[in-house]
């Protein structure tokens, strides 16, 4: 990543060449093109689902907030959470909590059903729902799996280092 050029990385980042953002970022190689939302994209399309009350809001903002996977968070617990120390725990990692990810947890917390954060994962996560919203507000549709890959855009364009993206994703160094 250090020894990208600024003007390449401008490039890169402000044309539609993120879709091998993981080999040029050294990030786990996928063995397919891979499109992600911009940052702003990203938080027009918060903003829209949180506005327009959508009831998958809460996963699409727990996978952009936190970069964990599908699986992750399919299988994550309200014993992984610790509200006190702003921390969810993850396989053998621990991920720091966002105070907005921490309301949006906590007023899910108030009317839980069970052990699980959430049971519909793959209703979230299908296809369908979250291409058909992102048609329906004028962006270009991604899979759930790219929320991750806008994650770790959005770190980047925070000066977040690559090594600590890894670290959070879990990525092999």
């Amino acid at each position: 990543f250090e020894s990208l050029s600024k003007k390449s990385l401008s490039y890169f980042l402000t044309t539609n060449r993120r879709r091998n953002m993981g080999k040029i970022l050294l990030f786990p190689s996928t063995k397919r093109n891979v499109l992600c939302l911009t940052p702003i994209e990203a938080t027009l399309f918060l903003q829209r689902a949180y506005n327009q009350k959508h009831k998958y809001f809460t996963h699409w903002f727990m996978a952009l907030d936190t970069g964990m996977t599908l699986s992750e968070l399919s299988h994550l617990r309200w014993d992984d959470i610790c509200f006190e120390k702003r921390e969810i725990s993850v396989n053998t990692r621990i991920l720091p909590m966002s105070l907005e990810l921490e309301s949006v947890l906590r007023k899910l917390n108030v009317s839980r059903a069970g052990d699980f954060v959430h049971d519909d994962w793959t209703k979230a996560a299908h296809p369908n729902n979250l291409r058909h919203f992102l048609k329906s507000i004028g962006l270009k549709q991604v899979s759930f799996a790219s929320l991750r890959e806008t994650w770790r855009l959005v770190l980047l364009e925070a000066h977040v280092s690559p090594k600590k993206i890894k670290e959070l994703a879990g990525d092999l160094l």
